[in-house]
C-alpha cells in the first residue's frame, strides 16, 4: 500500500489529511482525536491500553471505548488479541485508516478524471460538429464517448487528428487514423508520480 510505505519509511504525514478530510472518511471529531493519538504511538508494536489513551485526552475510558467501537465499526483500526510472556495483551493496526484513505484518494482521482473527460469530450463534439456542420448523431456521439471511456486515446491527438482531416472527414475515418497510431504503453513510474503529486497536494 502506497500510503502505508510512504509513512512508514518518509515520515508521511497523514495525519494532516486526516485532520482536513476526517468529514468526508466519514468520522466524527472525536473519532478523529482518538485516531489522532493511536497514530502519535511509534512504536513498532501498537499495544492498545484505554488508560494510555484516557491519559492523552479528557474522555473517560468508557467514552473512548465507545469511540474506539466506531472506529472498530467503520473500519478505521483492527485489534487483536496476542500473548506475550504468557499473558495476552490486546494490539492494533492501523493498516484500515491507510486504506481508507487511499481509497478516498484513488476516488478522487477518478472524479477528477471523469470531469477532465467531459470536458475533453464536449471540446471534441463541438471541434467534429464545426467540421460536418451539423450536429453529431446519436451513435457518432457514443463512438467519441467511447475514445475517451474505453479508449483511452490522447486528447491531443484526438484534436490534431480532426484538425489534419479534410473536408470529407468522418467519425470512422479519425477512428481509424486514431488506431493506427497508439502510442507506446506509458511508463508506471509516471503513473506513479501522477498519484503521488496528488496526494502531496493534500497535505
Amino acid at each position: 500500500m502506497i500510503l502505508q510505505k510512504l509513512y512508514n519509511d518518509y515520515n508521511f504525514n497523514i495525519e494532516l489529511i486526516l485532520t482536513s478530510e476526517y468529514k468526508k472518511l466519514g468520522l466524527n471529531s472525536n473519532e478523529l482525536i482518538i485516531l489522532l493519538v493511536l497514530f502519535s504511538n511509534k512504536s513498532k508494536k501498537k499495544i492498545f491500553s484505554l488508560a494510555s489513551i484516557a491519559r492523552k485526552v479528557e474522555f473517560n475510558q468508557n467514552e473512548i471505548a465507545n469511540i474506539v467501537t466506531g472506529l472498530l465499526e467503520k473500519d478505521f483500526i483492527e485489534i487483536k488479541l496476542e500473548t506475550h510472556n504468557k499473558k495476552e495483551r490486546e494490539i492494533y493496526s492501523l493498516d484500515k485508516t491507510f486504506q481508507q484513505v487511499q481509497n478516498m484518494i484513488v476516488e478522487e482521482i477518478k472524479n477528477d478524471l471523469q470531469q477532465e473527460n467531459k470536458s475533453n469530450i464536449s471540446e471534441t463534439i463541438t471541434l467534429l460538429e464545426n467540421k460536418l456542420n451539423r450536429i453529431l448523431r446519436p451513435n457518432e456521439l457514443e463512438r467519441v464517448r467511447l475514445w475517451y471511456d474505453t479508449y483511452n486515446f490522447d486528447h491531443i491527438k484526438i484534436i490534431s487528428t480532426i484538425n489534419n482531416l479534410d473536408k470529407n472527414i468522418t467519425i470512422i475515418k479519425v477512428e481509424k487514423i486514431l488506431d493506427l497510431d497508439i502510442e507506446e504503453p506509458k511508463e508506471i513510474d509516471k503513473e506513479v508520480d501522477d498519484a503521488l503529486e496528488r496526494i502531496f497536494k493534500k497535505i
